[in-house]
């Protein structure tokens, strides 16, 4: 009872005081291992958006316009950088931190210092939701930087800069997972406050879980083109081949196509004319790279077809039926405030006392 009560008075006034043996290692090491992901996650994340930009052409109606897109054209994607960059230092900062404790072996038990860490993961979670989910809404750039253009297959003929955009976006959403589970372990450091004080944490701890798990599940697939065949004429007797392979999947906005070819083949996305007549005379696109990626930017039917005609006839030819978007509906041109996510208060409380009742068990 007296070395309770010892315990916590020097919480009280902010001491660090060994409690666990050689507990706090452990929590230590997980803590080290969330946070050297963040940090690797954001830098990634910073590193792949800023090498995004690509110029070039669109072919429409018989036109051929120039195209050009920087990251920097959109507000919502320099948002995405900055925090990223600013969640790598914070991860950084507390990794020195944790570093410098082991060498002093001081466990982190303070009021202050857990509070502030809670603060700080909650922040950075939040707004590594509100940048990916800013990004996720920029859905054109044309060469004047003017956002959401009714441009048609916007990321066909800038493949390269809509890969790097998603990739960036892709590691911002895994950083934001890492920060929902450093507060899950900020929840358990602050196990010897009181059981409201803790509902009130794990509460906002689950929520930031829920959705980082939720955003992680509804990445975008790509799929490969043909399996094993790939994008070739197919073989006699097999003129199906194509229909049937996309007869099995399902194919949502956001997803991704990629075709292998050889070099004496090519890749045409084409209208419902051009599909069912074999007719290239006036593509959408055209692709001769031998490994084209095209992403799925609108839901409805998307046509594709060999550039040889005989193949084209011969079955090389592929239409996909587009579904609406696998993520959570953004509106048009977001701000990187207005990315908001709305759980029931109801389910919130009940899963902020179960998760309280189990830490308590646990621990």
């Amino acid at each position: 009872m007296e070395k309770e009560v010892v315990r916590n008075d020097s919480i009280e006034a902010g001491v660090d005081v060994d409690v666990g043996g050689g507990g706090w290692k452990k929590r230590y090491g997980a803590v080290a291992f969330v946070r050297t992901a963040c940090v690797l996650t954001s830098v990634t994340a910073v590193c792949v958006m800023t090498t995004a930009e690509q110029a070039s052409t669109l072919s429409l109606y018989g036109l051929t316009l120039p195209l050009y897109s920087k990251w920097t054209f959109a507000d919502s994607f320099v948002y995405l950088a900055a925090v990223s960059a600013a969640v790598a230092v914070y991860s950084l900062l507390h990794l020195l931190i944790i570093a410098s404790r082991i060498l002093q072996k001081s466990p982190p038990v303070t009021r202050r210092h857990g509070w502030l860490l809670f603060a700080g993961d909650q922040i950075f979670a939040y707004a590594t939701i509100s940048a990916g989910s800013a990004a996720s809404g920029v859905t054109s750039l044309n060469r004047t930087g003017i956002r959401h253009s009714a441009l048609p297959n916007f990321c066909n003929p800038l493949y390269i800069f809509c890969g790097r955009v998603a990739i960036s976006i892709g590691f911002v959403f895994l950083a934001a997972f890492f920060l929902a589970i450093s507060v899950i372990l900020d929840v358990i450091e602050k196990k010897n406050e009181s059981c409201i004080t803790i509902r009130t944490m794990a509460t906002n701890s689950l929520v930031l879980l829920t959705v980082a798990v939720f955003i992680v599940a509804a990445a975008a697939e790509e799929f490969e083109v043909g399996g094993e065949l790939g994008w070739r004429n197919p073989p006699a007797g097999r003129n199906e081949v194509y229909a049937q392979w996309a007869s099995g999947k399902r194919f949502r906005v956001g997803d991704s196509l990629r075709f292998k070819y050889g070099s004496n083949d090519s890749v045409e996305a084409v209208d419902k004319v051009g599909y069912y007549h074999c007719n290239s005379s006036s593509p959408i696109s055209v692709y001769t790279d031998g490994d084209t990626v095209v992403v799925l930017g609108q839901p409805g039917p998307a046509y594709f077809a060999s550039g040889d005609e005989g193949h084209c006839q011969n079955g090389q030819r592929l239409l996909v039926e587009v579904m609406g978007d696998r993520r959570m509906h953004i509106p048009p041109a977001p701000s990187p405030s207005s990315a908001v996510v709305f759980f029931p208060t109801a389910l919130q409380q009940l899963a902020s006392f179960l998760l309280c009742n189990a830490i308590y068990r646990i621990l």
